[in-house]
């Protein structure tokens, strides 16, 4: 994810002091909650407004869109600070990211209208929330009797599509040939539901190996770039998947935020789901490897260049490493046919989730050969747009060992 550096030095600069310290556990209780990299209360009144109005991404100006992740129902954040008109403070145990200041960090900001808290949920109810995914914790603590959601899925009882990523309690006993029995607390009206999800729609959690899970998580890529009747769009910080767009159209906005000049891409056409639902580059990958159930926590690009290991000298590249360059990364979908995945900006022409070939993404590269190569030398490079031009300069590109998250310590 390409999470703008101007945004990192107002968080070091701005005061994070609580005006109501609150250290209290909450869980999200809609579907997909916006989350921001800034305290909107320090710019707008209307924070509520802000947070509905969140485009698909900034173009320019400080508070174009200052979405940085996106939480799903059912997982779980602790409020560390309150303020007023209704937005929270909080921390999150599923990632962490390096800020501009190379400082480890899981905090961000929300609306509290998207939470409730778990001590004003009744304690037989308490059960059936998953415990959270925790970096600090084996993946067998957080994900055993775990149900995944592969796919959205629409629950009639709650009349909500729920995002990929969904983690649900299962009820063994419910299961059914075709179905997964889970749990879902419905926390408006305090009550514990029932559900059947289809098998084709979820992922159990069990002892795999790395390959196992790769190719879980190779399946999962693959279909987000190759849905059948639309597509995902980019969405900046997005980490979620709800809806399939139609509209291919697109456009730059410019106006005012926070009482700021910012401009920003949005789909004027589209009447979609509020949060919007999509991903970019990092967060995408971040949702596919833990929904595959492995040890992957890293929520930005200069996060994840600092813990995994670059392709050695001589090294095999495989299925599912990762194509870095500034501010953006890329899947290796298919050595042999020389194909990655990406979910990529607006000013690229594409704006969406999808499949290329080297030779498309890259001026002059015919191969993953040519481009290890280019690795290794550290080779100056364009990146070309949709239409094939020279869109972007590429001072140093990377590739990193996805597997060598099994040598890494956090």
């Amino acid at each position: 994810m390409k999470i703008a550096q101007r945004y990192y030095l107002i968080l070091t600069l701005i005061t994070l002091s609580a005006r109501c310290p609150a250290h209290k556990q909450a869980v999200v209780k809609v579907p997909v909650a916006d989350a921001c990299g800034l305290e909107m209360g320090s710019c707008t009144k209307q924070i509520t407004d802000y947070y509905a109005t969140l485009p698909y991404a900034p173009d320019s100006g400080s508070y174009g869109c200052l979405r940085i992740h996106q939480l799903l129902f059912n997982e779980l954040v602790t409020i560390t600070k309150e303020y007023p008109g209704g937005e929270v403070g909080v921390e999150f145990s599923g990632f962490f990211f390096l800020d501009g200041l190379h400082r480890k960090r899981h905090d961000f900001w929300m609306l509290k209208k998207d939470l409730v808290l778990v001590n004003s949920v009744p304690q037989r109810l308490r059960k059936y929330i998953p415990p959270p995914v925790d970096y600090e914790k084996p993946i067998e603590e957080f994900s055993k009797n775990v149900l995944v959601l592969s796919a959205p899925w629409f629950d009639e009882k709650t009349n909500q599509i729920y995002s990929v990523g969904t983690r649900f309690l299962r009820q063994l006993e419910k299961d059914t040939e075709t179905e997964y029995g889970v749990s879902l607390v419905s926390f408006e009206k305090k009550a514990a539901i029932s559900a059947l999800v289809p098998k084709e729609k979820a992922l159990v959690y069990a002892a795999k190996s790395f390959d196992a899970s790769l190719q879980t998580f190779l399946s999962l890529i693959r279909s987000w770039a190759h849905q059948k009747g639309g597509f995902i769009p980019y969405v900046y910080g997005g980490c979620s998947f709800r809806e399939l767009l139609h509209d291919v159209s697109y456009s730059k906005i410019s106006g005012t935020k926070c009482h700021a000049k910012a401009s920003y891409w949005d789909r004027p056409a589209v009447s979609s789901i509020v949060p919007h639902s999509g991903f970019d580059c990092s967060n995408m990958i971040l949702r596919a490897a833990q929904m595959s159930f492995m040890p992957y926590y890293f929520k930005n690009t200069l996060t994840l260049i600092k813990y995994l290991r670059p392709l050695k000298l001589g090294e095999k590249l495989e299925e599912g490493d990762l194509v870095w360059y500034s501010g953006h990364v890329m899947i290796v979908s298919n050595v042999e046919k020389n194909l990655l995945i990406e979910a990529i900006g607006y000013d690229s022409g594409y704006g969406r989730v999808h499949e290329l070939s080297v030779r498309q993404a890259f001026h002059g590269m015919k191969n993953f050969e040519q481009l290890i190569h280019a690795h290794h030398a550290r080779q100056f490079m364009y990146r070309l747009n949709s239409s094939g031009g020279l869109w972007r300069s590429v001072y140093r590109l990377r590739i990193f060992k996805l597997r060598s998250i099994l040598e890494t310590t956090y």
